[in-house]
């Protein structure tokens, strides 16, 4: 959960979920004021785990989901972040938004080799 992800970090531990190791890939992403991501397009490699950084620079809580997958990322609260770590995907393209606004936040993950 997001209050374990924040201790560990302040306390110099690697988070929960990312078991310490290097994501590879690592994603930027954030939301940002009226209720929207800063893009509405990320990508990711094929068949490797990778990592959103998840940032919130909105007013309100929003997380991160992956319809196609049922990935449901931890709710983040105004002016913080997250690194959501995400398992193998296959290539294709995929629909990303945000499970608290579903109708107002929300883009395309492309996968690729």
């Amino acid at each position: 959960d997001y209050d374990a992800y924040v201790e560990a970090l302040a306390a110099g531990e690697p988070p929960p979920g990312d078991g310490g190791e290097d994501c590879g890939t690592t994603i930027q992403l954030a939301a940002v004021e009226s209720i929207q991501y800063d893009t509405d397009a990320i990508k990711a490699p094929a068949g490797e785990d990778f990592c959103i950084e998840f940032t919130n620079n909105d007013a309100v809580p929003h997380d991160v989901g992956i319809v196609e997958t049922g990935f449901d990322g931890d709710d983040v609260d105004p002016g913080q972040s997250i690194v959501y770590v995400i398992p193998a995907m296959e290539a294709g393209e995929y629909t990303f938004f945000c499970t608290l606004h579903p109708t107002a936040m929300e883009g395309t993950l492309t996968v690729s080799d």
